[in-house]
């Protein structure tokens, strides 16, 4: 009985992570036609905050001979685990996008910003003089 409970457990499993790979949950790396086998890891909220990256965007999806889906979309943002290179994807449609004909998953580079290291503010004001 033990067996047979585990042996459908780890089906469901299976089926479960196939469907979230193939519904863009767990994408490939946008570099995969050009040989990277990375696999993207989900940027937090808070990455995405710093990198003061948009949450929400046009669609972007190319037709062939037409211009790109314009229909705003969520968008989340990965990293790469084998090249490190950015890169975001179109969100799942959402139950208030059901009446939306776009279900493009549209995945695109993102370039990764620089972030300042020093406070701005304190070079302005120059050296710091120490007091005799």
């Amino acid at each position: 009985m033990n067996l047979v409970a585990l042996a459908c457990i780890s089906n469901i499993q299976l089926v479960l992570s196939s469907f979230t790979i193939r519904n863009g949950a767990i994408p490939n790396c946008y570099l995969r036609p050009q040989g990277c086998q990375g696999i993207g890891r989900l940027l937090s909220e808070a990455q995405v905050a710093v990198y003061n990256f948009p949450t929400s965007d046009f669609c972007g999806e190319k037709y062939l001979k037409r211009p790109s889906c314009d229909n705003w979309r969520e968008k989340l943002y990965y990293e790469c685990d084998a090249c490190s290179r950015l890169f975001r994807q179109n969100k799942g449609p959402s139950m208030d996008q059901r009446a939306s004909t776009c279900r493009h998953y549209n995945k695109e580079p993102v370039e990764r910003p620089t972030l300042p290291l020093l406070d701005q503010s304190s070079l302005a004001t120059g050296p710091s003089i120490a007091a005799d």
